[in-house]
Parts: C-alpha cells; structure tokens; sequence
C-alpha cells in the first residue's frame, strides 16, 4: 500500500487507495489549552476528543475551538508556526506528533512508501540537509512508513495536469507561503517557496486582502523565473498551463495570476489557469500518486 501525506499551515491531510476507494483523514495542525477540571474531562471524553495534561491545563488539538471557547485559556495557536517544527518547545512537538499520528495510518506492511509534502518547497540539493524536513519524516517513519518528500506544486500538477502531460507549473498558497513548481512530463526542474509578508488565517475563512495576496504571487512567480532562467525557454517552448490549489476564497484568483505572471517578465503565454475538481484533497492525492509511482519503479527494480 501507499500513502499521500499533506503538511500545510491550513491542515494535516492524508489520502490512500483502499478496496477501490479514495480514504482521506484530516485534521487540524492548531491547539488551545482548556480549563483542567473535572467537568472538562468528562465533556472532552464524552465527545471523544483527545487532550494531554500540561501544567497550564489541558491541551486540546483539531477543530473544536468554537465548542470550548468558553474554557479556553488561550487563542489558538499552530503546529507549525511559519511552517516550521518549534524548536525548544517539547509541548508542541508533543502535540505535531499526536497530529501525524491521527493522520497517517500504522504502515500496513514496514517499508511501505508514503510520499509527504510541507509548507514550503525544497530544493533537491536540500532534502538531505533540512532539519525541518528531517523531523517530519521521522514521524511519518515511526508510523512504519517509508517517506519520500515531494513539493507540493509537483504533487498538483501530478493530480490535475494530466490531460495536459504532466506538463506545467503547480502554485499551491496556504496561510504563510506561496510554493510553485515547474513540471516536464512529470518531472520537477525548478521549485521555488516564497513567504507572505503577513500571515492570512485561511483555516478560519478569513481571505487575504486582494493587492496583498497578488504581491505574494509576484515575488513567487518571479522568484521561479529566475531560478529557471536559463533552461525555460528548453523546458517549456509553448504555453503553459497551471494548476493553482491552496486557497478557495478568493473570486478573482485566476485574473491576478495572469497578472502577476505578466508584471514578472515570463517570456511563454500563460494559456490555461485551472483550479482542482477536489481542492482541499488535491495535493495530498497527487502525493499518492507519486508514492504509487516510486512503488512501481521500486517493484521493476526488483
């Protein structure tokens, strides 16, 4: 079996093939800290919602902050802040673990292949020295999983550009960053990450201020183009097709996205702005996708 697992600022989202079926768990990646007593446990119980004791109360992961705002002792707070593990705060690390647990199933065989995704894109000359990445994947490990990372742009375009041979370019935007990703026949050339300069709360629905969030794709899109400057013209002759997931609030996404690509200097005509049939599923689908690939490359190898 395989597995596609999504990190993002938003959610926590994991997709599998099961008896001819799409089986997608999610949850969460924030906290708050309830009131410790009695009366608490026992409503937190009753509704089957796990919590861990800390000495400032009872910390309490996932969607149910409306039902508990009135014992909450703190707003809640993310994961991972800027799309990053906490570094000396073994409480939230605690809790990331918890998180992967409830979204990444135990391996059914050790060994099986999960390919994951995380807030921001990484270069290939990176994988091996990310200590942000290193500690996702070992959780994922510990799991019973084999894990693989893809960016997430190169998982979109693997779930939605295949009528057009998994050729194009992938801009996944969530609360904190904008990834893209250049794709050949289903092959990354060029990944770039590029962090909003304020945070936008998507997983409370609140939508970014239209000239902010065009701002944001204009440093992405041109951070990329000069990534692949010298072997754009080889890679892509013709016009381009993009596939766009991460946000859904936002009405006038596909016009700023011919916007930004024209204000940053893009010598091919952006043809097609396409948007995911499933969009809150689309990245960690396209995760599976490549998880099933490199199975199957790994099989005829052996």
């Amino acid at each position: 079996m395989s597995l596609g697992v999504q990190l993002a600022a938003e959610a926590f989202r994991s997709i599998r093939s099961e008896h001819e079926a799409l089986v997608l768990r999610s949850c969460s990646p924030r906290f708050c800290v309830l009131q410790d007593t009695p009366a608490v446990r026992q409503r937190l119980q009753e509704s089957s919602v796990r919590y861990q004791i800390c000495r400032e109360g009872l910390l309490v992961i996932g969607q149910w902050f409306d039902a508990w705002a009135g014992i909450a002792l703190s707003s809640p707070q993310k994961l991972l802040p800027y799309g990053r593990v906490p570094v000396g705060d073994p409480v939230s690390r605690q809790l990331l673990a918890l998180a992967i647990e409830a979204v990444v199933p135990e391996a059914p065989q050790r060994g099986d292949l999960c390919c994951l995704s995380i807030p921001c894109a990484l270069p290939r000359e990176s994988l091996e020295t990310d200590a942000n990445l290193e500690h996702l994947s070992h959780l994922v490990l510990l799991r019973g999983w084999e894990p693989r990372f893809v960016n997430a742009g190169l998982a979109l375009v693997l779930a939605e550009l295949g009528p057009h041979r998994l050729t194009g370019m992938g801009v996944v935007i969530d609360d904190e960053a904008t990834q893209a990703s250049i794709v050949v026949c289903g092959k990354e050339i060029a990944a770039a990450s590029v962090r909003h300069a304020a945070r936008f709360d998507m997983a409370d629905g609140q939508r970014p201020p239209t000239e902010a969030f065009r701002d944001q794709l204009v440093d992405a899109f041109d951070a990329l183009r000069r990534e692949v400057e010298g072997t754009l013209t080889c890679a892509l002759p013709g016009p381009v097709t993009l596939a766009c997931a991460g946000i859904e609030t936002e009405p006038e996404l596909a016009e700023l996205i011919r916007e930004a690509w024209e204000e940053t200097g893009w010598r091919q005509r952006l043809e097609h702005v396409l948007s995911p049939r499933t969009p809150a599923a689309a990245v960690a689908r396209g995760c599976l996708i490549h998880a099933e690939l490199e199975a199957n490359n790994r099989c005829k190898v052996a």
